[in-house]
């Protein structure tokens, strides 16, 4: 089969929704209400018939699909595994924008059509599966493209499976890299490159992570302390304070079982068809400024058919965010988020519409505000910090790793992107979203969205260092963090640090260089801690950033024409010798690399002479240079004196090695004689990579 571009459209991976179910007609109204979808075809997917779906399909365009007709794609069987639930068939119903939650899809979605979406609200469905018909084989590379949309900590990736199920298992042949998360620019297309393949296979499309239920924090957040309420103007119809329920069921219309009632006084609002539009409104005091989210909580009654909405206004009466009380989800108490707003505004509840053929009544109670006024001091960070409750409360999660294609500059704000252009090495920085409101873990409010977390237990040093920067002439960079109590953090670069001597603000480090270096964020901690960064930013002249090819070639490339390149030749111990035309009568020599991130598994290709019978080359792995844990190349059985080129491969987790030269046979069989005359690297399929 010739090389194939397949275009799938409109996935979404939403972990609050997962049945087209009468037991979730709650989740299907959130979803009509704030995406503007519905069911469609009763959920089903449009599919080819069985037998077309079972054949080997005829061109790589057989699979292009739209969801707007029939397609060669359909669910997976479920197998507990691999595949716990299902897709489901939606059509867009309006023009409204998606909400910025849900990323990295385009927001305008065409009205009209259609998607297929996964999700759930139970504890046993986790990942669902979308699977191709089958394709014969794929003797070149290609791709497969299709638009995505994720919330919370949905997650997507790509399978190339047997094109034959066995016991209904799907059979994994291999996993493809993919770059498609939440953190990936506005409109993103995931695009993921597919091998070459020998053998009949499926393509097949997997959400996972979708067993949280988050529907409860759609909304922005609200303000601190207790606020007064009032009738918005001077209407027919009034808000009232209520203090006596002696006939609560009769005018709410319901039976002795079916609702509480409040337990104390009560605001509420009783019209009737005679009652002039517009209702009144009843509103909040203004709220001057927040520096964190804010949130509004209250209980609330509704006669059958009375619909109200709940505002957070801006002084002009423009809304900032909406919500509409729900029948279902009464008495609560319901939480209404409203996020950090530097301008005055309040809360508004409004009646919309009502039963006119009996009365609408709307009562709410237990009214509460909590946040933080931009007037006042942010709450002290907690000294206790518990692992496993910061990757909770962050929602943690690892970055793609050291060997991501990553930008040509240092600047990184951790709330768009993982900003592979740093790199951790030893796994202690993870990536989540800062908390608020969080009583467990207070954030400053300079610090918001996702950000990079050292989370450090007892005694632990971590850094998160730059990409090798080539030059830089008076180049700031300014690193904007926070820190629990028993953590220490500071930036480095040439030799020179910067403390972070606040609980929260920023570094700054100047640095000046004609020759490469790296920038640093070292992380300390002597009992648990927990370091955030969320911004970096640089300024002045900083030297474009090399590409992990570019890097790996200038390190490991040489062709020893007087000089060592890159590498160093140390004397770790008194019967060391440096690797040049030295004194005789020692036995180690060691060639040892630059450190390197590669951008792939690597093929070592290194050009020695070995003239003395007895004498070994050995290749140790890291910067170990002892003999036990090296692998050898060439003797210590050394017929001839001639050039040979020995082949090593490196995998992607390498960071550096070293050639060793090994003689301890001097008395028996005299002085060794070496010569390294060249290293390079070609790709694992033996091409030139430099």
């Amino acid at each position: 089969m010739p090389p194939y571009h397949y275009l799938l459209a409109l996935l979404a991976f939403l972990s609050f929704a997962d049945a087209c179910h009468p037991r979730f007609e709650k989740e299907l109204r959130y979803l009509d209400l704030y995406l503007g979808i519905k069911p469609d075809n009763n959920g089903d997917i449009p599919s080819k018939d069985s037998a077309q779906f079972a054949s080997y399909i005829s061109s790589a365009k057989s699979l292009d699909c739209d969801f707007e007709s029939e397609c060669l794609w359909r669910n997976a069987p479920s197998d507990g595994l691999l595949d716990t639930s299902d897709f489901w068939y939606f059509k867009k119903t309006d023009s409204k924008l998606l909400p910025v939650q849900i990323q990295p899809g385009r927001a305008d979605i065409t009205e009209g059509s259609h998607l297929v979406l996964a999700g759930n609200t139970s504890n046993v469905a986790e990942s669902a599966v979308l699977v191709s018909a089958p394709i014969a084989c794929q003797r070149k590379s290609g791709n497969l493209t299709f638009h995505y949309w994720l919330y919370n900590n949905a997650r997507v990736e790509v399978i190339v499976v047997r094109a034959t199920h066995r016991r209904r298992h799907l059979q994994t042949l291999f996993r493809p890299k993919i770059n498609c998360h939440i953190l990936r620019p506005g409109n993103d297309i995931c695009n993921v490159h597919i091998p070459s393949v020998s053998e009949p296979f499926r393509l097949a499309i997997r959400a996972f992570n979708l067993k949280r239920k988050y529907f409860e924090n759609w909304f922005p957040n609200a303000i601190p302390k207790q606020s007064r309420w009032s009738n918005a103007e001077s209407t027919v119809s009034e808000w009232r304070i209520g203090r006596n329920v002696d006939k609560w069921k009769e005018l709410m219309g319901i039976s002795g079982t079916e609702k509480t009632h409040p337990t104390s006084a009560f605001l509420f609002l009783a019209v009737d068809s005679l009652s002039p539009r517009r209702y009144a409104t009843l509103r909040s005091e203004l709220i001057p400024c927040t520096q964190a989210t804010t949130t509004l909580s209250m209980k609330y009654w509704l006669k059958a058919g009375t619909q109200v909405e709940v505002c957070s206004v801006d002084v002009d009466g423009i809304a900032l965010s909406c919500a509409y009380l729900s029948e279902e989800d009464s008495p609560g108490p319901i939480e209404i988020d409203v996020d950090a707003y530097d301008q005055p505004f309040r809360f508004t509840l409004e009646m919309i519409a009502f039963d006119e053929t009996s009365i609408g009544l709307v009562a709410i109670s237990d009214i509460r505000l909590k946040g933080l006024l931009c007037s006042e001091e942010p709450p002290p960070i907690v000294t206790t910090i518990d692992p496993p409750t910061i990757v909770s409360l962050f929602g943690l999660q690892q970055g793609p790793g050291a060997n991501t294609p990553y930008p040509t500059d240092l600047n990184c704000d951790f709330s768009k992107d993982y900003c592979s252009q740093w790199v951790n090495d030893d796994g202690l920085v993870a990536y989540g979203v800062a908390p608020r409101n969080s009583e467990k873990f207070p954030v400053p409010s300079g610090i918001k969205g996702n950000v990079a977390t050292f989370v450090l237990e007892g005694m632990k040093t971590s850094i998160l260092r730059s990409r090798e920067v080539s030059c830089a002439y008076n180049a700031s960079i300014t690193v904007t963090y926070m820190r629990s109590e028993h953590g220490l953090v500071r930036l480095c670069a040439l030799g020179h640090c910067v403390d972070g001597s606040k609980v929260s603000g920023e570094m700054t480090i100047m640095a000046t260089s004609a020759k490469p270096f790296e920038f640093s964020i070292e992380a300390a901690s002597h009992k648990n801690a927990v370091v955030v960064i969320s911004e970096i930013s640089v300024s002045g002249n900083v030297c474009p950033l090399k590409t992990m090819q570019e890097l790996v070639c200038d390190k490991l490339m040489c062709n020893f024409n007087g000089n060592l390149c890159n590498y160093e030749s140390p004397v770790d111990k008194p019967d060391d010798v440096p690797l040049n035309a030295g004194p005789e009568g020692q036995h180690r020599a060691i060639l040892r690399s630059a450190r390197f991130d590669l951008p792939a598994p690597l093929i070592l290709n290194i050009t020695i002479t070995q003239a003395t019978f007895g004498s070994r080359v050995l290749l140790c792995p890291d910067i170990t240079s002892e003999s036990e844990s090296c692998q050898e190349l060439l003797g210590p059985r050394v017929e001839t004196s001639e050039k040979k080129t020995v082949m090593f491969p490196l995998d992607e987790g390498a960071q550096r090695f070293a050639v060793v030269l090994y003689h301890d046979k001097a008395e028996q069989f005299g002085a060794a004689h070496f010569t390294v005359h060249s290293i390079d690297i070609r790709s694992s399929q033996n091409e030139i990579l430099c």
